[in-house]
């Protein structure tokens, strides 16, 4: 039971369990129910589906705030916020999607849906793979970074010496050492 209360990304694992859940229960509500038999989604039903995901979502930030305090409440609404708002640029390359490939409306939410849990799995994937990677090379990471850094710092040296040479052509024939030069 002490498993429930261990840290995992700065949240207990319980807290992460209860989101998992909530989640598998919306998905299993909206495939299952909602759309157990396909059919294309007005104006109205869309809106009401919108309205009752939103409502979730805040209810969610409410539990966040009771939970697990203020500043992880505010975080959550921030990334809620965030996310609302790039998703309308998704909208319009899901649209020309799937009138490219003539996805019929009656199967569209479906498809949809799939494949956002094909993305979200992906990009788990994806972000558990690049963890381990970092983890694993931290040393060679901190090395090669610490000589791009050292670089970058030196790198102003160069373009300056590089323009006083070419702003003043006189220096760059004339015999005169390029440190007197620049």
């Amino acid at each position: 039971m002490d498993l429930l209360f261990v840290d995992f990304l700065g949240k207990p694992v319980w807290s992460w369990i209860g989101f998992l859940l909530l989640v598998l229960a919306l998905l299993i509500f909206d495939l299952g129910v909602l759309q157990r038999k396909p059919h294309g989604i007005g104006v109205r039903e869309s809106l009401m589906l919108s309205a009752f995901y939103i409502s979730i979502g805040l209810l969610f930030s409410l539990w966040v705030w009771y939970f697990l305090g203020q500043p992880s409440a505010l975080q959550y609404l921030t990334g809620f916020v965030v996310e609302k708002s790039l998703a309308l640029d998704n909208i319009f390359v899901i649209a020309m999607i799937f009138g490219y490939f003539g996805v019929p409306r009656a199967y569209q939410h479906r498809v949809l849906v799939y494949g956002i849990i094909g993305v979200v799995i992906l990009r788990g994937i994806m972000i558990g793979l690049g963890a381990a990677v970092v983890a694993r090379f931290v040393v060679k990471w901190s090395c090669f970074l610490g000589q791009v850094y050292g670089f970058a710092k030196l790198r102003p040296v160069y373009v300056h010496a590089a323009f006083r040479i070419s702003a003043c052509p006189k220096y760059a024939m004339s015999g005169v050492p390029f440190s007197r030069a620049v």
